[in-house]
């Protein structure tokens, strides 16, 4: 293993990155702004009110600047673009019913899009709709967080002794445990509240608000005790994990969260696309263009009109451009559950080489 495996003692420190280094500080200098704002909104400086009045132009930031609306697409882009994925879905088509169940996705999706809209005047339906949409956008987001986490684990892998594998190891498998209780956590506190606002449970938030934040600690000093010698920011990326913890109480976490995850994502596909074997062409700028000017029209037009004439709502357009847009969305949650399962000997083989890190003997600031 050569320099790889040297005595920690003597290595020098290197420090291990996901994404481009230019990527990384625009993605921590967000995360930055976002726990800003999210402290101000705590204090009430920034207030309810004062969000619900920008609400348009925070949705265009989140869904369009941040990519969160656009980056559904970008996993059939990958699909249907980079060689790499139409060999892993080759594979995988003849040995699962990944058709199938992406088919029955949709099916489910417009199903239920169009019994929501029917039973919008019944409160609980509203309600129901709402928290099984927070539970499938919070699972979604943890699991690309914890898939992410390991990333910087796997970039320091070749960089340790044996004696920091076994302990990175460990940090590992703990870190894993602390992610899967976290899904369940997200998933039972909304079953919780929608328990609580049918039979009105005494103080069930608050209890179940404190075990959230154990959680969150846990998680963050448990990556304190990765290997030091090989240094990277998977703590303070960690830290961002706490909107995923507070969304059922703070409207403001769960957009700042579905931000953070659509900028990730986009970093991810540049990364993933750069390494592919792709044949690119000068099309791929103008395509980009395209598409977040058509999410940003379809998505984010003023309530009731579109193009500033049609009246979409009441013509049913709108009914039929959400249940796609739904559509493509839990799809997309599925798909990315397989692409990214690293177990899968097809992922290791066709899209684990395509996934990003750096490595360098800085401290990342250069």
């Amino acid at each position: 293993m050569g320099d790889a495996h040297a005595n920690s003692a003597n290595a020098p420190v290197r420090y291990v990155s996901i994404f481009r280094p230019d990527m990384e500080r625009l993605y921590f200098i967000a995360a930055s702004v976002f726990f800003v704002v999210f402290a101000l909104n705590l204090a009430g400086v920034i207030s309810n009110t004062d969000l619900k009045s920008q609400m348009f132009v925070i949705e265009i930031a989140v869904y369009v600047i941040f990519g969160n609306f656009v980056h559904t697409l970008f996993t059939f882009m990958m699909m249907a673009g980079l060689p790499e994925m139409r060999q892993w879905l080759k594979e995988k088509s003849r040995t699962s019913s990944i058709y199938v169940v992406a088919g029955i996705v949709l099916a489910v999706a417009a199903i239920s899009y169009v019994k929501a809209t029917k039973l919008t005047v019944d409160p609980f339906a509203g309600f129901l709709m709402n928290t099984i949409f927070i539970i499938l956008v919070c699972v979604h987001v943890v699991s690309q967080m914890k898939g992410l986490s390991l990333l910087f684990s796997m970039a320091a892998k070749p960089l340790l002794s044996e004696k920091e594998l076994e302990a990175q190891r460990r940090a590992q498998n703990r870190e894993r445990w602390l992610f899967d209780i976290l899904l369940w956590f997200v998933i039972g506190d909304a079953l919780l509240r929608l328990l609580n606002y049918s039979l009105s449970l005494p103080r069930t938030h608050d209890y179940v608000f404190g075990v959230g934040l154990v959680l969150w600690v846990l998680l963050v000093a448990n990556s304190i005790t990765f290997p030091r010698t090989v240094k990277s920011r998977k703590t303070w990326y960690l830290l961002s994990s706490i909107f995923i913890v507070v969304a059922p109480l703070y409207p403001l976490a769960l957009l700042l969260a579905r931000a953070l995850h659509g900028l990730e994502y986009t970093f991810l596909t540049y990364e993933m696309t750069k390494r592919s074997s792709l044949r690119r062409t000068n099309w791929s700028i103008p395509i980009g263009l395209l598409i977040i000017v058509t999410a940003s029209v379809l998505l984010l037009t003023p309530p009731g009109k579109l193009f500033g004439s049609v009246n979409w709502y009441d013509s049913g357009v709108a009914a039929t451009l959400l249940t796609i847009a739904i559509a493509v969305e839990y799809c997309h949650y599925y798909l990315d559950s397989v692409m990214f399962k690293f177990s899968d000997k097809s992922v290791s083989r066709h899209i684990l080489p395509l996934l990003p890190y750096y490595r360098s003997e800085s401290d990342g600031r250069t």
